[in-house]
């Protein structure tokens, strides 16, 4: 991989280790395990819409907390 996509992968696991961790971890198993929704739901015990709601609200601070580093 290139150095910039190295470091642009790292930054990304940085921050969303920094994330609480109820939007943390769907976010990890949603892309990096590539775990389908309603698995991520079972796994945790929770609703499929809380995933899908942890899901799109960490994708947000994700993205805000990546582009503060920056």
């Amino acid at each position: 991989k290139p150095i910039a996509e190295r470091e642009r992968d790292e930054a990304m696991l940085k921050a969303m280790d920094a994330l609480p961790a109820d939007y943390a971890m769907p976010l990890k198993l949603r892309f990096l395990d590539e775990m389908p929704l309603d698995r991520i739901a079972a796994f945790m015990g929770v609703p499929l819409s809380t995933v899908k709601w942890r899901v799109h609200q960490g994708k947000k601070l994700l993205r805000a907390k990546v582009e503060s580093t920056n």
